[in-house]
């Protein structure tokens, strides 16, 4: 496009212009819908490319993308630009990648430069400890009952005592069960998992884990009672009686 004589360009004139919300909701709305080429998208990331985002900027696209999924009508959202390549074929059962696997060489080639990348990178004891509490206080899998807390579990409600499940406290655990009246904690360890000292002794080393989390719990005011997988299983209401 040519420009008249004596006429600045319109980027030039609008330089250090500061464009209002009102504007830009219009802008906004007059593009919703609007779709793209190919060529134009490789353009916008490239332009994109190097240019920091601020952390109001992140936000806002965090809040935007809230209660949105990924489905039929945007699971374009996944696909890089290079994909175009398949010229918008379907994706699922006629994608032409849909049931290849990758061969055993490039997969142990893809581990092995993986683990090379993170060989020799210790990770500082603050590092491990907020990546701990993240995992406690967000749980990325459905807590299911084992045999020995649903026989707990029974035998809590045969008493009607009030208790709550897989509760997270003091970022150190998921405890399996919680007493809220009397800040009861009880643990219901697996004679596997925890190293039991009659059954299992060599797997000790779980014990002091768990120790340190009693530790914990009890200097922040919880009673903490733990029972073996094989004291549940020969009499539950021993072990509630115990604890009453």
């Amino acid at each position: 496009m040519k420009f008249l004589k004596g006429h600045k360009p319109l980027g030039r004139a609008l330089k250090g212009h500061i464009t209002t919300e009102e504007t830009k909701k219009k802008i906004g709305d007059a593009n919703r819908g609007r779709k793209y080429s190919v060529e134009p998208k490789v353009k916008m990331s490239k332009s994109r490319k190097g240019k920091l985002k601020t952390e109001e900027h992140k936000k806002k696209i965090g809040f935007s993308n809230i209660g949105k999924t990924l489905g039929e009508k945007n699971a374009m959202k996944r696909i890089d630009v290079r994909a175009k390549q398949f010229k918008n074929t379907p994706r699922g059962k006629n994608h032409p990648m849909w049931g290849k696997k990758i061969p055993k060489e490039q997969q142990e080639k893809m581990t092995s430069l993986a683990r090379q990348a993170t060989l020799g990178k210790k990770k500082s004891k603050e590092h491990n400890q907020k990546n701990r509490e993240w995992h406690i206080n967000n749980p990325n899998r459905i807590f299911q009952n084992t045999k020995i807390e649903l026989l707990v579990a029974k035998e809590l409600k045969k008493r009607n005592i009030n208790f709550l499940q897989w509760i997270p406290l003091c970022n150190i655990a998921n405890v399996d069960f919680l007493l809220p009246d009397c800040k009861i904690v009880i643990q219901c360890d697996g004679c596997y998992w925890h190293g039991c000292p009659i059954h299992h002794p060599e797997r000790s080393s779980r014990t002091l884990k768990d120790s340190k989390q009693d530790s914990v719990l009890s200097s922040n005011g919880f009673e903490v009672y733990r029972f073996w997988e094989h004291e549940i299983n020969k009499s539950v209401k021993e072990c509630i009686d115990k604890i009453i």
